[in-house]
């Protein structure tokens, strides 16, 4: 912007109306800062059979802003039911950090995916911050095979009185 001033001429050397060039300098206060790393990176999760253990993954939401700041949001997951997250809300101190963990349900096989979308109050990093998620789910392992006596053995099955116990096995 400008500002004019008109005066009279006394004692003054400048023209009337004189122009000044105006300007604003809004410093803000403090503010936090939103990072985030993802694990695996990117967040794709395996099990290579049905019934394996449920894979996992993790996003470590930190603020980096400045000191006396809060870094507040909520990561919230979409997408198939077999994914779900928890730990998802935020409200971190400088340089304090949470970790949200995506689950996969390794109980039936499949693909499965979905987004996780962190909401959040800083201003370095557009908000929300969104992660894709796959989980892949493996066909079920073969069957195994459990006897005993294992299949081959020879059971001897002398009558009571030789020297043999009835159903001793021979392998």
């Amino acid at each position: 912007g400008e500002m004019t001033c008109t005066h009279d001429g006394d004692g003054t050397t400048e023209a009337s109306p004189a122009v000044y060039a105006l300007s604003c300098n809004i410093t803000a206060g403090p503010q936090p800062a939103y990072s985030d790393v993802v694990s695996p990176d990117p967040l794709n999760l395996e099990a290579d059979e049905q019934g394996d253990a449920n894979p996992t993954g993790t996003i470590t939401v930190t603020n980096t802003g400045d000191a006396a700041t809060t870094l507040s949001g909520t990561c919230a997951y979409s997408g198939d039911s077999q994914i779900s997250l928890a730990n998802g809300t935020f409200a971190l101190a400088q340089n304090a950090s949470k970790i949200a963990t995506l689950t996969c349900n390794a109980s039936a096989e499949g693909s499965y995916s979905g987004s996780v979308s962190c909401t959040h109050n800083a201003s370095n990093v557009a908000s929300p911050v969104v992660h894709d998620v796959t989980c892949e789910v493996g066909p079920p392992g073969p069957a195994v095979y459990a006897s005993t006596p294992v299949p081959g053995a020879t059971i001897n099955m002398t009558p009571p009185g030789d020297d043999a116990v009835v159903g001793d096995v021979v392998a």
